[in-house]
């Protein structure tokens, strides 16, 4: 396992997509971890992951758009993520391996 550390400056949508998503997540009432919620350290685990993903997929000149990441995202986690079969495997910066392993 390699450097573990995530800036800021890496995955610039990293802010605005956690900020959306804790609102969202705040406002459904599933912050509660005690009672089956996601806690703010799963998520920002699940939105590196995903933009790990997304950033292996992306052609060098592509800017990726928060609004483009939040539809795909929820998409990812609510239809096509298989929880029984795969989990998350958030890699350090000099790596390009990860995100979803069978």
């Amino acid at each position: 396992m390699g450097n573990c550390v995530v800036n800021g400056d890496q995955y610039a949508e990293l802010r605005p997509l956690a900020f959306v998503l804790k609102t969202f997540i705040y406002s459904s009432n599933l912050y509660d971890t005690y009672q089956g919620g996601l806690s703010s350290y799963g998520l920002i685990l699940m939105i590196v992951a995903f933009l790990q993903r997304e950033y292996m997929f992306k052609k060098p000149d592509e800017k990726l758009l928060v609004s483009e990441l939040l539809i795909k995202f929820l998409r990812f986690f609510g239809y096509e993520f298989d929880y029984v079969k795969k989990y998350i495997c958030v890699e350090g910066p000099s790596t390009t391996e990860g995100f979803i392993v069978p």
